[in-house]
């Protein structure tokens, strides 16, 4: 039976709103499930224009609320505008869901039930991978994420965080193909006695291989996953400092003072713990060290690392001298010597750098900044510890810390300002993604953020110690080697790549006749 235009929207946008609840703050992951069914049942009864133009529409609704807490403080800078900062990353995101929608209508009228479902589940999961790389990617709202710290954790230390997405999709999928076809035959004709008996014996053999996705992969994820197969060895102490200065004051030119002397004196208080190392959040420093008159700055933060024999992260801007600035983390060893400078490879496109230059003529682009993209280096000698650095935004991104992990990385190290968001939910999504990337490397991660969520994760994706928001405080704990993982030798483009060969491979199977 035909569902109305109106009412397949108002039922795509109850998806879309049940999907934004299984992320924070609201945190009801298994309604993904329910959202999820809804979508693929939605889809697969409409035309694939249709389908793709839904899709789009309550992609927009998903990935608005997703990331409702993006325009917190800047938003004050755009008044009646700041509406955009909301709206803009779901209109970049916007194709994707069309795409998914697309596919899963056409799968729907093509492939047998059960290889449709297989072949959806496979799109929802593949373009969200799509979304989420790239210079312009926002690898925002994806689905695995909220699963940190449920049982379907572990399978992302075999397929990351989009396998997760993958077996949750599938589950859904299943369950919504699972007595398709939903209207009669094609001729028109209300279907026999005989073949709607059919239709219920398939339909209760897919919903029973639900069942199974739904319990074997996890199952069999959490029995071999490397993190849990023997005990965490702890070895190293290290630090992160949370000083907790909020966004609407931190770049007024008197709070440079402040921050510097909180960070000093609360890395001091960590010299009876003996860290080998102290990381401090981004731009925690408001300024940039390479600058000749901040020399003076720069020797203190030299004599403070050599003072407590530790490797010290501090976040601050670097310049280079073809006029290039940079948003930096300082490594300075325990010998007070730079270790390195390591510069944000991925900048977030629209806040710290345009996309093109002739964007500039455009009302308020004066507000964002002009930073320069790093390259190198990705991974940082320390001591005995070879770091993987990344600033805020760059967590995100899978492919890159595979490739910090591809050049030997051992332990993760997360500097980031999530002061940003306030006490939205953006902290806490921001927090989710350093414990997935945990989990797909299977190394721990030092995580500073200026107020909070700061912390110490393990390959378990789960904290150790941490710190809340709006709290000044520092965390302290040990770190261990590595729990080596399937995913963190593969990364994340093979298995996007066994998605897409899934998501097309139900196109290949010869589509039966009618009668």
């Amino acid at each position: 039976m035909a569902i109305a235009a109106p009412l397949r929207l108002l039922g795509g946008i109850a998806c879309a709103t049940l999907l934004a609840s299984a992320h924070p703050k609201i945190n009801t992951w298994p309604l993904a499930f329910v959202a999820l069914a809804g979508f693929f049942a939605l889809w697969s009864r409409m035309r694939p224009l249709t389908a793709a133009l839904h899709g789009a529409l309550v992609g927009l609704v998903y990935v608005a609320i997703v990331c409702s807490w993006i325009g917190d403080t800047a938003g004050a800078e755009l008044g009646p505008f700041a509406f955009v900062l909301n709206v803009g990353p779901a209109l970049v995101e916007l194709p994707y869901f069309a795409a998914t929608a697309a596919i899963v209508s056409l799968l729907a009228r093509r492939a047998p039930a059960l290889a449709a479902a297989i072949g959806s589940a496979a799109a929802f999961a593949f373009f969200e991978w799509l979304r989420g790389i790239g210079v312009m990617g926002a690898p925002l709202g994806q689905l695995g994420m909220p699963f940190v710290q449920t049982p379907f954790a572990a399978i992302a230390a075999f397929a990351g965080t989009f396998g997760i997405t993958f077996v949750v999709a599938l589950v859904s999928a299943l369950c919504a193909f699972a007595f398709a076809p939903f209207a009669g035959r094609r001729d028109g004709r209300p279907p026999t006695s005989a073949e709607e008996r059919a239709r219920s014996r398939t339909g209760r053999s897919i919903v029973a291989l639900a069942a199974v996705v739904l319990v074997l992969p996890a199952m069999l994820a959490n029995a071999l996953w490397p993190a849990t197969r023997g005990p965490l060895a702890h070895t190293t102490v290290v630090a992160a400092v949370q000083g907790n200065i909020k966004q609407a004051i931190k770049w007024q030119n008197n709070t440079l003072a402040i921050s510097v002397e909180r960070y000093v004196s609360m890395t001091q208080a960590l010299a009876p713990q003996h860290p080998a190392l102290v990381v401090w959040p981004e731009t925690v420093i408001t300024t940039n060290l390479a600058f000749h008159e901040n020399q003076p700055l720069l020797a203190r933060f030299q004599a403070l690392a050599r003072t407590m024999h530790t490797t010290l992260v501090v976040g601050a801007q670097s310049a280079i001298p073809t006029g290039e600035y940079f948003n930096a983390l300082y490594f300075i060893a325990p010998s007070g010597s730079i270790e390195t400078i390591y510069r944000k490879r991925q900048l977030v496109p629209f806040a710290e750098k345009l996309p093109a230059e002739w964007l500039r003529g455009l009302p308020f682009t004066n507000l964002i900044s002009d930073f320069t993209r790093g390259t190198e280096p990705t991974v940082v000698d320390a001591g005995g510890l070879r770091l993987a650095p990344s600033i805020c935004w760059e967590t995100g991104f899978g492919d890159l810390i595979h490739d910090q992990l591809a050049n030997g990385a051992g332990t993760l190290v997360a500097a980031t300002d999530d002061a940003w968001f306030g006490v939205t939910a953006g902290p806490y999504q921001q927090a989710q993604i350093a414990q997935m990337r945990a989990i797909e490397s299977g190394r721990w991660v030092v995580r500073a953020a200026a107020t909070g969520i700061s912390g110490i994760v393990a390959p378990t994706g789960r904290f150790t110690a941490e710190v809340p928001l709006e709290t000044q405080r520092s965390v302290v704990g040990t770190i261990g080697p590595p729990a080596p993982t399937l995913y963190a030798t593969i990364g994340p483009t093979p298995i996007a790549a066994l998605l897409a060969f899934i998501m097309l491979a139900p196109f290949a199977i010869p589509r039966a006749r009618t009668r």
